[in-house]
Protein backbone atom coordinates (compact mmCIF):
# COMPACT_ATOMS: atom_id res chain seq x y z
CA UNK A 1 0.00 0.00 0.00
CA UNK A 2 2.90 2.63 0.80
CA UNK A 3 4.44 1.77 -2.54
CA UNK A 4 0.58 2.91 -4.50
CA UNK A 5 0.64 5.89 -1.72
CA UNK A 6 4.57 7.19 -3.27
CA UNK A 7 3.80 7.13 -6.75
CA UNK A 8 0.56 8.48 -6.02
CA UNK A 9 2.45 11.44 -4.54
CA UNK A 10 5.07 11.24 -7.73
CA UNK A 11 2.46 11.79 -9.98
CA UNK A 12 0.57 14.72 -8.38
CA UNK A 13 3.97 16.09 -7.54
CA UNK A 14 4.73 16.01 -11.44
CA UNK A 15 1.63 17.04 -12.08
CA UNK A 16 1.83 20.30 -10.51
CA UNK A 17 5.41 20.84 -11.51
CA UNK A 18 4.89 20.35 -15.63
CA UNK A 19 1.25 22.57 -15.27
CA UNK A 20 3.65 25.25 -13.94
CA UNK A 21 5.93 25.38 -17.04
CA UNK A 22 5.78 27.83 -19.58
CA UNK A 23 3.93 26.82 -22.88
CA UNK A 24 5.23 27.09 -26.46
CA UNK A 25 2.58 28.17 -27.81
CA UNK A 26 1.97 28.27 -31.71
CA UNK A 27 0.99 31.28 -33.23
CA UNK A 28 1.86 30.58 -37.29
CA UNK A 29 -0.18 27.82 -37.43
CA UNK A 30 -3.14 29.09 -36.97
CA UNK A 31 -2.14 32.67 -39.31
CA UNK A 32 -2.16 32.47 -43.05
CA UNK A 33 1.22 31.21 -44.31
CA UNK A 34 2.85 34.19 -46.67
CA UNK A 35 1.93 32.78 -50.35
CA UNK A 36 -1.59 32.72 -48.59
CA UNK A 37 -1.48 36.43 -47.82
CA UNK A 38 -0.34 37.22 -51.60
CA UNK A 39 -2.82 35.08 -53.13
CA UNK A 40 -5.38 36.99 -51.68
CA UNK A 41 -4.01 39.81 -51.67
CA UNK A 42 -3.56 39.44 -55.46
CA UNK A 43 -7.26 38.15 -55.96
CA UNK A 44 -8.48 41.21 -54.18
CA UNK A 45 -6.29 43.86 -56.23
CA UNK A 46 -7.80 42.32 -59.20
CA UNK A 47 -11.68 42.75 -58.13
CA UNK A 48 -9.94 45.80 -56.96
CA UNK A 49 -9.52 47.19 -60.44
CA UNK A 50 -11.92 45.22 -62.17
CA UNK A 51 -15.03 46.16 -60.60
CA UNK A 52 -14.45 49.59 -59.86
CA UNK A 53 -13.44 50.55 -63.62
CA UNK A 54 -16.51 48.88 -64.75
CA UNK A 55 -18.80 50.73 -62.56
CA UNK A 56 -18.18 53.70 -59.83
CA UNK A 57 -20.35 52.47 -57.35
CA UNK A 58 -18.83 48.93 -57.32
CA UNK A 59 -16.11 50.20 -54.83
CA UNK A 60 -18.60 50.50 -51.83
CA UNK A 61 -19.03 45.99 -52.78
CA UNK A 62 -15.28 45.77 -53.99
CA UNK A 63 -12.92 47.91 -51.46
CA UNK A 64 -14.62 45.49 -48.65
CA UNK A 65 -14.57 42.53 -50.42
CA UNK A 66 -11.10 42.72 -51.03
CA UNK A 67 -9.65 44.36 -47.77
CA UNK A 68 -11.25 41.88 -45.52
CA UNK A 69 -9.09 38.86 -45.43
CA UNK A 70 -5.64 41.52 -45.61
CA UNK A 71 -6.96 44.22 -43.12
CA UNK A 72 -7.64 41.00 -40.63
CA UNK A 73 -3.79 39.79 -41.40
CA UNK A 74 -2.55 43.23 -40.49
CA UNK A 75 -5.23 43.78 -37.30
CA UNK A 76 -3.64 40.29 -35.69
CA UNK A 77 -0.21 41.61 -36.17
CA UNK A 78 -0.83 44.75 -34.09
CA UNK A 79 -3.01 42.93 -31.47
CA UNK A 80 -1.64 43.01 -27.76
CA UNK A 81 -0.79 39.11 -27.57
CA UNK A 82 -0.76 37.75 -30.85
CA UNK A 83 1.00 40.11 -32.49
CA UNK A 84 4.29 39.73 -30.18
CA UNK A 85 4.18 36.15 -30.78
CA UNK A 86 4.00 36.75 -34.70
CA UNK A 87 6.83 38.79 -34.49
CA UNK A 88 9.19 36.03 -32.71
CA UNK A 89 7.63 32.99 -35.08
CA UNK A 90 7.61 34.51 -38.68
CA UNK A 91 9.56 37.58 -38.10
CA UNK A 92 9.12 41.44 -38.98
CA UNK A 93 9.23 40.49 -42.90
CA UNK A 94 5.56 38.61 -42.29
CA UNK A 95 4.09 41.64 -40.93
CA UNK A 96 5.94 43.88 -43.36
CA UNK A 97 4.35 41.93 -46.30
CA UNK A 98 0.65 41.63 -44.82
CA UNK A 99 1.23 45.45 -44.56
CA UNK A 100 2.00 45.70 -48.41
CA UNK A 101 -0.41 43.43 -49.35
CA UNK A 102 -2.96 45.29 -47.96
CA UNK A 103 -1.89 48.22 -49.44
CA UNK A 104 -1.76 46.78 -53.01
CA UNK A 105 -5.27 46.20 -52.08
CA UNK A 106 -6.14 49.21 -50.87
CA UNK A 107 -4.07 50.63 -54.21
CA UNK A 108 -5.78 48.75 -56.67
CA UNK A 109 -9.12 49.88 -55.29
CA UNK A 110 -8.24 53.66 -55.97
CA UNK A 111 -6.73 52.54 -59.35
CA UNK A 112 -9.97 51.17 -60.38
CA UNK A 113 -12.04 53.86 -59.33
CA UNK A 114 -9.46 56.32 -61.03
CA UNK A 115 -9.83 54.38 -65.03
CA UNK A 116 -13.18 54.82 -64.35
CA UNK A 117 -12.75 58.15 -63.82
CA UNK A 118 -10.30 58.78 -66.30
CA UNK A 119 -12.98 57.01 -69.24
CA UNK A 120 -15.71 58.67 -68.61
CA UNK A 121 -14.10 62.11 -68.72
CA UNK A 122 -12.58 60.63 -72.57
CA UNK A 123 -16.09 59.86 -73.27
CA UNK A 124 -16.99 63.36 -72.62
CA UNK A 125 -14.19 64.94 -74.66
CA UNK A 126 -14.82 62.66 -77.72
Amino acid sequence: MSVILHYWRISVISAVCLHALPVAAEVMDKEATIPEVWAWALVGAAAGVLLPSYRWWLIFVSLPLSAFIPLGNVLECHDAFVGPAIVREAGVSYVLQCHIALGLVLAANIAGLLLFLRRRKGARIS
